[in-house]
């Protein structure tokens, strides 16, 4: 049986956990999706003492390395870009 594309978890990289980034890393991705985030400053340090909160949670891994992404969303102010991307 070959796999169809949509049969294949993603692993995804969101870099700028904000209110954009944060919102889309908390949806709740088809099952087997690795979803990992970049976070600096305040909203690093709320993530970091409350979690993303959503009101289902389905499964929160921490620290893991993941050896190919699959893409990458960069969801960042104007103001922020050089600072994270350079």
């Amino acid at each position: 049986m070959m796999l169809s594309q949509a049969d294949v978890p993603l692993r995804i990289y969101i870099v700028g956990t904000g209110a954009i980034g944060g919102t889309l890393a908390a949806q709740p991705c088809r099952p087997g999706h690795i979803v990992s985030t970049i976070a600096h400053g305040l909203h690093l340090a709320a993530i970091r003492s409350k979690g993303l909160i959503r009101r289902t949670v389905y499964k929160m891994i921490a620290g893991i390395q993941t050896p190919t992404i699959d893409f990458v969303l960069t969801l960042l102010r104007g103001h922020a870009r050089h600072a994270n991307l350079y």
